[in-house]
């Protein structure tokens, strides 16, 4: 009983709320006093884990019973989120949240501001993800906890870095990396080291060393291969602390890869997509498998390997293929199928290229198509989507919930544009929101159940997107032409299509079209 009960005292204050109840159960069977009397000194220690002590707006009851409800709502999170509710999700974490902060528990508080930041920045919305971190990082200036504050430090080094404001991620990220030294954390030492690295590595790209303004205080004039040797030498340094710690290395041997594939040195750069490669086909990560392969596609092709280039980037695009059917949630597909299209412009690039070859074979065709399947929404699914009722044939209840949800929405609406015509407090109108979010989130949550239920939608659930020839004979008449194009960052293609004909061309850089908008854009205001 005694190992039991120091074990016990090792737990976290969340594990001690889960055994307070029933070892005080068991305390009031015991004669001899021990457990109920250790049990009253985790209760004391739980509480103190799960709020202010000096906080004297809830005696200790209702703390552990805020503090529990807090921790199944985090519970909670994990589930909707595992199933892509995100909306429902995220506003279980703004419940934890506001309980958090009424407990003055500012460790939990930064941690849920952290798991909100995450959320918002996995599907790119920044504006809201940004000052989730910088509160969290306010809170870890005063508040121990290492942990938390490298990811608040890493995730606004991540922001930083996609607006490409290289020398603040790099401040972040190197802070992180010093934190990490502190308390000895091998795996976020080699991810603090290998975000650095992927920052000189983006910093060495022609595009940005001619389009950022005062670049060249990073670069101290030094030539691009020289940066990228920068690069390497923290991937290289990252590359040990990720095999001790089984963190990050997969992601680690495939920028390695990246970076001798960009100093010219083919082989190196092959051996080092082999290693990822390997690892990632054992730990069965096929994500990683997917970019990894276009990787090595891109090498082969520049090789003019183009028949060996052709299979391994087919390879990767049946492994992202793979993930459509199980995004349910629009915005999840919408942000995952972002985050691939460079595997899709490999695809179509390499497809283009053999179509130089022999224009006799229909890739041209075929990269048309890849084109289309690279979208978010294809084609056929909006038009299915637009004149298929998909609600046939669905369960009563479900739509009578969605017609409840609907009124709901109507009715908050309403009651908005009455407040906002007389006086009206702010507690009024943050409940409200609440309230609206609230019913959203379960409108949106019942919409995509009805997706996934409805026979109909079943029968085009993620249908195969139009080819080159149904699109001419099905949606394209003798009077109609259909442009469509694919931006890559070595070339971009566009490709005409009338009812009977396809011509293609060679565009150039997506960088270099996205500049010419943009001083075009300038030019005429």
């Amino acid at each position: 009983m005694l190992v039991m009960l120091e074990f016990i005292h090792k737990l976290t204050p969340s594990f001690l709320v889960t055994l307070f109840l029933p070892l005080m159960a068991l305390g009031n069977k015991f004669p001899f006093g021990l457990v109920q009397a250790q049990t009253i000194d985790f209760q004391n220690q739980t509480i103190t884990g799960c709020g202010n002590p000096g906080n004297s707006n809830f005696d200790s009851n209702e703390v552990l019973k805020l503090c529990i409800e807090a921790i199944n709502i985090e519970l909670e999170f994990g589930s909707l989120w595992k199933n892509q509710k995100f909306e429902e999700a995220r506003f279980k974490l703004k419940q934890a949240l506001t309980i958090w902060q009424q407990l003055g528990n500012k460790k939990k508080e930064g941690h849920i501001l952290n798991l909100l930041a995450a959320s918002y920045f996995g599907f790119n919305q920044i504006e809201q993800a940004l000052p989730l971190y910088q509160q969290a990082l306010e809170i870890y200036q005063q508040v121990d906890d290492p942990e938390e504050k490298m990811k608040a430090l890493r995730g606004l080094g991540s922001l930083s870095e996609g607006d490409r404001h290289y020398q603040q991620a790099l401040d972040y990220y190197q802070e992180a990396l010093a934190i990490s030294h502190q308390v000895d954390d091998k795996c976020s030492e080699a991810v603090s080291l290998s975000s650095i690295g992927g920052v000189y590595l983006k910093i060495a790209h022609p595009y940005n060393k001619e389009q950022i303004p005062n670049i060249d205080n990073l670069t101290s004039g030094r030539s691009l291969n020289e940066i990228r040797r920068q690069a390497l030498d923290y991937y290289y340094q990252a590359l040990p602390l990720a095999h001790i710690s089984s963190c990050h290395l997969l992601s680690i041997l495939n920028s390695i890869g990246v970076v001798y594939q960009h100093l010219g040195q083919e082989q190196e750069a092959l051996k080092f997509y082999q290693q990822a490669l390997t690892e990632s086909r054992r730990r069965e990560t096929n994500d990683s498998q997917a970019s990894i392969l276009a990787n090595i596609a891109v090498l082969k092709s520049k090789q003019g390997n183009l028949q060996e280039a052709f299979t391994d980037i087919q390879s990767a695009i049946d492994i992202v293929e793979n993930y459509r059917t199980y995004l349910i949630s629009p915005d999840f597909r919408t942000t995952y199928f972002s985050s691939q299209q460079n595997i899709y412009e490999t695809y179509i690039d390499i497809l283009m290229q053999l179509h130089q070859k022999d224009p006799t074979k229909g890739y041209d065709a075929q990269a048309f198509y890849a084109s289309e399947r690279s979208r978010a929404r294809s084609l056929i699914e909006l038009l299915a989507e637009a004149n298929v009722d998909i609600r046939q044939g669905v369960d009563p209840q479900l739509l009578e919930q969605e017609r409840n949800l609907q009124e709901e929405l109507d009715g908050i609406e309403k009651r908005r544009i009455e407040l906002s015509r007389g006086y009206y407090s702010q507690a009024q109108a943050d409940q409200l929101e609440q309230t609206r979010q609230t019913v959203w989130s379960k409108y949106k949550n019942l919409q995509d159940e009805i997706r996934l239920k409805s026979p109909n939608y079943g029968a085009l659930q993620y249908p195969q997107p139009l080819t080159l020839t149904q699109v001419q004979q099905q949606l394209l008449d003798k009077d109609t032409i259909l442009l469509q194009y694919s931006l890559g960052e070595e070339r971009s293609y566009l490709w005409a299509v009338t009812k009977d004909s396809i011509t293609n061309y060679q565009l150039p850089p997506h960088e270099q079209i996205l500049s010419k908008i943009s001083a075009r854009k300038s030019a005429s205001c």
